[in-house]
C-alpha cells in the first residue's frame, strides 16, 4: 500500500461532484444553486482555506499468467 496527499479547492471538488452520477447536474437539475450555495457554507464553515487535503490509498495487486 503506498499514500499520497491531494489537495482539493472548492471549485476542484464541485467539478469532481458534478462529474458524478449522483451530483450530476442533471440529476441535481433546479438544486444546483442551493447544493452548491449549502456545499460551499458547509466546507467553508469547517475551514475557511478553501483548500481541502484528502489522503489517497492505493492497494496495488500484481497479476501474472500461469506458466505453461
Amino acid at each position: 500500500m503506498f499514500e499520497v496527499d491531494h489537495e482539493w479547492s472548492l471549485k476542484a471538488l464541485l467539478g469532481y461532484l458534478y462529474s458524478t452520477s449522483f451530483a450530476s447536474p442533471g440529476v441535481l437539475a433546479g438544486n444546483r444553486d442551493r447544493f452548491e450555495a449549502d456545499l460551499m457554507a458547509s466546507l467553508l464553515a469547517h475551514d475557511r482555506s478553501g483548500q481541502y487535503c484528502e489522503t489517497l490509498r492505493f492497494h496495488p495487486i500484481l497479476v501474472r499468467p500461469l506458466s505453461a
